[in-house]
């Protein structure tokens, strides 16, 4: 059901409550549209980066190949890095704000993008704007995106701050 789902579609989410296998149908759906011929990208959002672990290779933070060969199309995958990602998107906004202002406000700038760091919707936020660049990205690059979604509770919250 979910190959046939996959080949009608070019994202699909796969979501869940923690350790129902999220990422082994993630991986699989991939590698059956892999061996389809289709271009694959698996975008992993948890935290725990189980897809590297699954895939028995270090996958990380860029998107990263993941099986090619005869009768493949091709598979990559990428791991969000949570952190990694809410650092860059602080700075992203930072480098916005400060052309806007004067430098002497630059400063005042830094100090509020620290404040930001900790408050509530930040992590969320920088990571939904990552898997909306990796969708879009994905798009033009690969037939497929499959989202390897982080638990429900994790989720639920992640697109809770979409609608903020």
């Amino acid at each position: 059901m979910l190959l046939s789902l996959a080949r009608s579609r070019r994202v699909l989410f796969l979501g869940g409550k923690g350790g129902v296998g999220k990422t082994t149908l993630a991986s699989a759906v991939a590698l059956g549209a892999a061996r389809s011929g289709r271009r694959v990208l698996v975008v992993s959002t948890d935290p725990a980066h189980n897809l590297g672990h699954l895939w028995e290779r270090r996958i990380g933070d860029r998107v990263s190949p993941l099986a090619d060969g005869a009768g493949l199309g091709s598979l990559h995958g990428i791991e969000i890095d949570p952190d990694a990602t809410t650092d860059q998107h602080l700075r992203d906004v930072a480098t916005t704000l400060k052309r806007l202002m004067p430098r002497t406000l630059h400063g005042e700038v830094d100090k509020h993008m620290d404040l930001s760091r900790r408050s509530p919707g930040t992590h969320e936020a920088a990571v939904l704007e990552r898997m909306t660049e990796l969708v879009e990205q994905g798009r033009e690059e690969f037939d497929l995106v499959v989202l390897d979604t982080a638990p429900s509770g994790h989720t639920a919250r992640l697109m809770a701050a979409r609608r903020r």
